[in-house]
């Protein structure tokens, strides 16, 4: 996964969202707990960029039997949904 592993659909790297939620704490959280009361998931936190993977490791190999589908969702719905199974694992 390597170089696509910063790369989300919105174009958000993880390091510029913590540099967000240190700057704006209270925003975050405020969208986070909107989004939870109004029972909400934004359409635009699923969509997903899909990135095939191979799975041997070894980029010559392009049978497509050798690759899998990896999901890079939106930062602001990835950190949701792992909060949310936090939670629910909690």
């Amino acid at each position: 996964m390597g170089k696509y592993k910063e790369t989300r659909k919105d174009g958000i790297s993880s390091e510029v969202f913590k540099s967000v939620i240190e700057i704006l704490p209270r925003y975050i959280t405020a969208l986070y707990n909107g989004s939870l009361l109004k029972g909400m998931f934004l359409q635009r936190w699923k969509i997903a960029l899909l990135i095939p993977v191979n799975e041997t490791g070894k980029t010559e190999n392009e049978e497509a039997s050798k690759f899998r589908p990896t999901r890079l969702l939106d930062t602001y719905g990835n950190v949701l949904e792992v909060l949310l199974i936090n939670r629910i694992m909690y």
